[in-house]
């Protein structure tokens, strides 16, 4: 690992275990330049099933291309004979950032747990509705927390165009949909014996669906904060159940 990425500035630390639930190896890592802390991720191209190898090569270009304050940030990059190699910005696993939550006052837990919930929003607005995209594969493990606490939307490998989902050309979160990451839980759109049709009318769903199920899941590890997080998103969504009421009696016409 060591030489064949001797051509990034980057010095190259141990690997990461916490990180062995993502299907690219990931090692910690430090820029020459600014000394700061990164990680390095490495998706082998020998020996790679056919469907990960698609998967990685992927994510590989969508990483370089798709920047947001919400998606983990790519610094370096590097294509060479054998793997592929990502440098990001300094982050944690979701769950491993979660096991720290159950130690904060709960009121504070529930606050960092929904403003992590209103990044992956604002991630998922940035794919679906600015670039016509789908994640399709927004889970647990795709997920990583900064130094500060900020959530980043990661693992791009089935990141594909919204308008594909046809027979013809069938993208890749339709395809591979189906268990990349192991806390990846498919949608009813991709469940055996479904067609696309569904998922040509709203192939969003796809990630608003993983969304909900990682919400589940977060709160699963964190029960205590569970009551707290719901009453607080209670109020928001009724306050906004309030302004919309409002905005449509104002719309009506005039008697």
């Amino acid at each position: 690992m060591g030489n064949a990425a001797s051509g990034l500035p980057v010095t190259l630390g141990a690997a990461l275990p916490a990180f062995g639930n993502y299907h690219w190896e990931a090692y910690g890592g430090t820029e020459k330049k600014s000394g700061k802390k990164c990680v390095v991720f490495k998706a082998s191209k020998e020996g790679a099933a056919p469907d990960k190898a698609e998967a990685a090569q992927n994510a590989f270009a969508r990483m370089r291309t798709l920047r947001h304050p919400s998606l983990l940030a790519c610094l370096e990059s590097a294509e060479l004979e054998k793997e592929l190699l990502l440098v990001t910005e300094d982050v944690e696993p979701l769950a491993a950032w979660l096991r720290g939550l159950s130690e904060r006052p709960v009121e504070q837990a529930a606050d960092q747990l929904l403003w992590g919930v209103e990044s992956l929003l604002r991630a998922l607005v940035f794919l679906n509705e600015s670039n016509k995209l789908v994640h399709g594969a927004v889970c647990m493990d795709a997920v990583f927390v900064t130094n500060s606490g900020d959530w980043r939307l990661g693992a791009f490998d089935l990141v594909g165009s919204s308008e594909q989902a046809s027979a013809s050309a069938t993208p890749l979160y339709a395809r591979l949909g189906r268990g990349l990451l192991p806390s990846q839980t498919p949608p009813p759109e991709l469940q055996p014996g479904t067609t696309l049709r569904t998922l040509q009318l709203a192939p969003w769903s796809v990630d608003i669906y993983g969304l909900g199920r990682l919400i589940e899941a977060a709160l699963a590890q964190v029960p205590e904060v569970g009551p707290t997080f719901r009453r607080i998103v209670g109020a928001h969504l009724d306050g906004f159940t309030a302004v919309r009421a409002a905005e449509e009696k104002k719309a009506q016409p005039q008697a």
